[in-house]
């Protein structure tokens, strides 16, 4: 990913979280809420995958995919004591050199650690993708919409942030860890 790529991604999701956090409403009953920030930390926001094997070079690569940013929405949940954040991820999948073609899937995370050791705190999603017949090498996905309930703090401060990632392995956390990802190649 180039850098003015990267420039451009981090300042949509700047946006992005800027617009879910300026949420806010009187009209119902209730006490005012603010909505919650959705935020993407680079180190989950990309993945490499590798063919079976000790290789670990770009010819070794059968995909990389990066989260590239979401729509979002959140509105006072009916109970009137939690806010519901829709959340709609976009994804960009590269096909890689060690392609064998498939329908693998990607597993990303909505987690609020504010809410550990709770089962509530982290979910997981599965998107299943392919690349279309062809010369394609890259495919754009948009997963369904998402919801995460969470609840209005007593005192009516901002609640918990939402963490948005893909579920990575160890070895692919450590691998984002040591290169930056695909973004730090």
């Amino acid at each position: 990913m180039t850098r003015s790529r990267s420039a451009t991604v981090a300042a949509a999701l700047v946006l992005s979280a800027l617009a879910l956090s300026a949420c806010g409403s009187s009209e119902k009953k209730g006490p005012r809420f603010t909505c919650p920030d959705v935020l993407m930390e680079r180190t989950t926001a990309d993945v490499v995958v590798f063919r079976d094997g000790p290789g670990r070079d770009l010819t070794d690569v059968m995909y990389e995919a990066q989260l590239t940013g979401f729509t979002g929405d959140c509105e006072r949940a009916k109970n009137a004591t939690s806010v519901t954040v829709t959340i709609q991820p976009t994804f960009r999948v590269n096909r890689g050199p060690a392609w064998a073609g498939g329908t693998p899937a990607l597993a990303y995370f909505t987690a609020i650690p504010a809410y550990y050791p709770s089962p509530d705190a982290k979910k997981v999603y599965s998107v299943p993708f392919t690349f279309p017949p062809g010369t394609a090498t890259s495919v754009v996905l948009r997963d369904e919409k998402v919801f995460v309930d969470i609840p209005i703090p007593a005192d009516g401060s901002k609640p918990a942030p939402v963490y948005l990632g893909f579920q990575l392995t160890a070895d692919q956390l450590d691998y984002n860890r040591k290169t930056g990802g695909p973004q730090g190649r």
